[in-house]
């Protein structure tokens, strides 16, 4: 027996042609896509608890016969074979952090947050045995996004790579983006030598130029190339910083903005994608990606929501923790 039926009179036959009409042009769908259709089509609905909302719709979902269909993905280096090796270097990093000032004890990674956050599964008929998901034009485009965090839980001005040319348009359309980020072009997206020099001069140096006397600050960085190269490190060690690099393979295990913030970040932009999908209703014949400022405005929501108790946790990964002998508390949820 599929369970009660979901609360959702007057309203149930309208919510599932929305699935079914984005379902037939090939656009994912989501449980919360629904929850958010939901609440447009009954105000009474909208009125619900979070938990009260989710279990109608799932109820609504298995009355329909529509489940989610997962894609498949290739697998990465087993976590088992690097984790006496994380093991052992946290140890040796536990150890250089002792009695130091947590302001300044950093961490930054790059993530890249594609213009169409197509989820892995959609909601589907059960059987089907094809399950395509529409994509906009240009759905590949993309903004690499160097999030920069403190033992202390504090963030940087994040800073934006966009795929673009030093001096053309994009560069100029930069003064209408969101405040509180560094924006920057490289032709692929990518962070490079020179990207990074450009994070190093208006993220980093601003921040570290504040320590107080007698604190060395310390950046802790993956293995990625254009981290090791040497006139990156220079220009971080004339600083006056302490540049510790992650062996390859342990940041899933010993990166703090790889642990604890990347994907509550991925899946916040994610969360305002949908919600703008659902405002261009099924209607259109050719989705366009959203805009570069649109996108910024996203990350930068997302990334201002974050508190600083889930930064702070990100440090204390247990057994990977840099702070051992700091109890942690609850994460919130992300």
């Amino acid at each position: 027996h599929p369970g009660r039926t979901a609360c959702l009179d007057g309203v149930e036959e309208d919510l599932l042609l929305f699935v079914l009409e984005n379902r037939e042009q090939g656009l994912a769908v989501s449980i919360r896509m629904v929850i958010t259709r939901a609440c447009q089509l009954d105000p009474d609905f909208r009125q619900k608890s979070d938990r009260a909302k989710d279990q109608a719709i799932r109820r609504f979902v298995s009355s329909h016969g529509l489940k989610h269909r997962v894609h498949t993905h290739q697998s990465q280096r087993s976590i088992e074979e690097v984790r006496e090796e994380a093991l052992d270097w946290i140890l040796q990093a536990c150890l250089q952090l002792f009695g130091r000032n947590m302001d300044y004890v950093l961490n930054m990674d790059q993530t890249p947050i594609f213009f169409s956050c197509l989820p892995r599964t959609t909601l589907e008929r059960n059987g089907a045995r094809t399950v395509n998901v529409r994509t906009s034009t240009s759905s590949t485009m993309r903004v690499s996004i160097a999030v920069t965090v403190t033992a202390s839980g504090k963030m940087l001005p994040p800073m934006f790579v966009y795929k673009g040319k030093k001096g053309g348009r994009i560069e100029r359309e930069f003064s209408t983006f969101p405040a509180g980020a560094k924006y920057t072009v490289q032709e692929k997206a990518w962070m490079d030598e020179g990207i990074m020099i450009e994070w190093i001069q208006k993220v980093l140096k601003p921040y570290v130029e504040t320590a107080p006397a007698g604190v060395q600050p310390i950046i802790f960085l993956d293995s990625y190339r254009c981290h090791l190269m040497g006139t990156v490190v220079n220009a971080m060690t004339e600083l006056g910083i302490q540049v510790e690099h992650i062996p390859g393979g342990c940041t899933g295990l010993c990166q703090p903005v790889d642990i604890g913030i990347n994907k509550p970040l991925k899946s916040r932009v994610r969360h305002l994608w949908e919600d703008w999908m659902i405002e261009q209703g099924t209607g259109v014949e050719r989705y366009t990606p959203p805009s570069r400022e649109r996108v910024a405005n996203w990350v930068m929501t997302a990334l201002q929501s974050l508190q600083s108790l889930t930064i702070q946790n990100s440090w204390r990964h247990e057994p990977y923790s840099y702070f051992p002998e700091v109890q942690q508390e609850d994460n919130p949820t992300n």
